[in-house]
């Protein structure tokens, strides 16, 4: 029989032409047929990074069936390298930061106009405000309104 070679750092899984399931332990079983049929050229790549991407998934709070889910249906995520994905997540949590402040500064009756110059001089004063989560700024703002 033949098989294809899926490798992610030091874990090689060997996946029968077969057997249409593999394991990422500790993960419930992955359908390699819709891998095959939507992304069958992330099978070939050699560096692939399954086990970092998964515990990054984790870290997120996805539990085992919705990473075993998203690797299924989206197996390309598994070619970004963790450096790559981990500088990622604080832009996106930066946004998030900055759409919170938008939004407070808006309800609170600011303008549209001014809403620029004010996240201007508010991050240029105070670069870390950015290192806060947006829940913690809603908490703290929503007294103010």
């Amino acid at each position: 029989m033949k098989a294809d070679q899926w490798v992610f750092g030091v874990i090689r899984l060997q996946v029968l032409k077969t057997d249409p399931l593999c394991f990422v332990s500790p993960l419930p079983p992955l359908d390699i047929r819709k891998v095959r049929k939507f992304r069958g050229w992330v099978l070939s790549e050699y560096s692939v990074y399954v086990s970092e991407t998964a515990d990054l998934l984790r870290d997120m709070g996805a539990d085992p069936t919705v990473i075993a889910r998203i690797l299924e249906t989206h197996p390309e995520a598994v070619l970004c390298r963790p450096d790559d994905v981990a500088a990622h997540r604080p832009v996106e949590l930066n946004k998030e930061v900055i759409h919170t402040l938008r939004d407070t500064y808006l309800d609170l009756g600011g303008d549209e106009v001014n809403l620029r110059i004010w996240l201007q001089k508010l991050l240029s004063q105070n670069p870390f405000v950015l290192l806060r989560p947006a829940e913690a700024w809603r908490d703290s703002l929503g007294f103010l309104r």
